[in-house]
């Protein structure tokens, strides 16, 4: 858990402050439901929330520290079942036909019923499961703590293959990647800074490619994403980096250093940075402009309700005019160190967020 800390304080640090009620009214940024998820705990050792909520089906699901993985009825605003997993959670989970599929700290791959949370499966990885879970033609994606990526039958929960990365970095933000699909290869940023692409059928390493240099900390943690070809690759600590997906040639690097993952609006490429601004690229990925929107680091960039939703690390989410940039709505979650570290799930007019202080929200 030293090193998740490590991950958060790189740019926050936590305070042991009381919840306080919400700051301000919200006129786009409107909470319709709400509820405290935190464990009890020592005093002065605040549990730290990593995993991010799910909506599916007309349900909200989200696992919480106090080891329960839990499915909300997202009309009626209320808890129709949990389990006990004995466990915490540090990913998303990922719908599939009737079931909800998501991974635990302790290793375990689940699949339960959407509707009663009846198990389908369970399986033992081997180590924490920390990446969002990707899906793809029936087929799920992770990336465990020890860099290694497992490709599982999504209907059944065979495994099909894994491949085990050596990292010989000892200081890294213990984080990790998801991995992508693109064109039969499946794409994934590792803690020594490389990108690698395997064979979709067999895991077989196709290539790698260093994308970030240094002694520590080169982790790439964010999501990748692929925009004709080119695969576009952040980290916390260096700078934006553009990749041919075919072979692995690094195309342009940049010094913009972006806590989000690349996102497109129009014709447009945004990133979060460390120092509260929006970062605009045109189709070419030239700088267009810097907008200061936020005092702290930003963390996600989404779009809802025809705005733009920004999530920081004081525990904030922004709302902006997608064309202008122009701030219309600021929602404050309470606590001043109450960080959103894309926790946020948009889908089927809501947008869920569960703060690092393990509090769920509900927007509409």
């Amino acid at each position: 858990m030293k090193f998740i800390c490590l991950f958060l304080t790189f740019s926050i640090f936590f305070s042991c402050s009381q919840i306080q009620n919400v700051r301000t009214p919200s006129k786009i940024l409107r909470p319709v439901w709400s509820q405290n998820l935190d464990p009890i705990s020592d005093s002065g050792n605040l549990p730290i929330a990593l995993q991010a909520p799910l909506i599916y089906e007309g349900i909200l699901f989200a696992g919480d520290n106090r080891g329960f993985f839990r499915a909300y009825d997202l009309d009626r605003k209320i808890e129709i079942w949990n389990f006990e997993d004995k466990t915490t959670y540090h990913s998303k989970p990922i719908g599939y036909k009737n079931f909800v599929l998501y991974g635990t700290v302790s290793g375990r791959l689940i699949s339960r019923q959407i509707e009663n949370g009846v198990l389908n499966f369970e399986v033992d990885l081997g180590a924490s499961i920390d990446s969002p879970i990707f899906l793809h033609q029936g087929r799920i994606f992770v990336q465990l703590r020890n860099h290694q990526i497992m490709s599982v039958d999504a209907e059944t929960g065979k495994i099909l293959w894994g491949f085990k990365k050596s990292v010989s970095n000892l200081t890294t933000l213990q984080r990790t990647s998801m991995p992508i699909v693109y064109k039969n290869k499946v794409l994934a940023g590792f803690a020594d800074g490389t990108i690698g692409a395997l064979s979709l059928e067999e895991g077989v390493l196709l290539y790698e490619v260093k994308v970030n240099s240094g002694n520590k900390f080169l982790d790439i943690d964010s999501e990748l994403v692929i925009q004709d070809q080119t695969l576009i690759v952040t980290s916390v600590t260096s700078g934006i980096t553009f990749v041919n997906s075919e072979n692995g040639n690094i195309i342009k690097k940049t010094e913009w250093v972006s806590l989000t993952k690349a996102s497109k609006i129009d014709d447009k490429f945004l990133f979060g940075l460390n120092s509260g601004e929006l970062l605009v690229l045109d189709k070419d990925y030239n700088e267009v402009k810097k907008i200061s929107v936020s005092k702290s680091g930003i963390t996600s960039i989404h779009s809802f309700k025809n705005h733009l939703i920004v999530s920081n690390l004081r525990g904030e989410l922004i709302a902006l005019d997608k064309q202008t940039f122009q701030l219309l709505d600021r929602f404050e979650f309470g606590h001043s160190y109450s960080s959103i570290v894309d926790s946020v799930d948009v889908n089927e007019g809501f947008l869920a967020v569960l703060s690092s202080r393990n509090r769920l929200f509900l927007f509409q």
